[in-house]
């Protein structure tokens, strides 16, 4: 066998072991795992400069709040920062309520 159709035979292994291993991860959570969230992080900030016309993202984060995951978003608009949070699995957006 050359050394040509080794790295090749190589690299088609590696290259099913990579797809396989994606394959198993699109597969759902584990047992006992945590729900997955319908809506990403991504989708979240895309929405949430839609919603403040354009800005620069200066923080995106999920947490968890009330037992849901929550996607919380930072908007640097016009001087000022807007923040966003959106339920992870529903998609609704809202602006939070100011801390008093």
């Amino acid at each position: 066998m050359s050394i040509k159709a080794r790295i090749l035979t190589a690299f088609s292994i590696v290259l099913l072991l990579v797809s396989f291993t994606d394959a198993m991860a699109e597969r759902g959570p584990k047992r006992g795992a945590a729900k997955s969230d319908n809506y990403s992080l991504d989708n979240a900030v895309s929405k949430a400069r839609r919603r403040s016309k354009g800005g620069r993202v200066v923080r995106a984060e999920t947490g968890e709040r009330d037992g849901r995951r929550i996607h919380d978003i930072r908007i640097y608009k016009d001087g000022r920062v807007k923040r966003y949070s959106m339920d992870a699995e529903t998609g609704h957006l809202t602006r939070p309520r100011r801390k008093r």
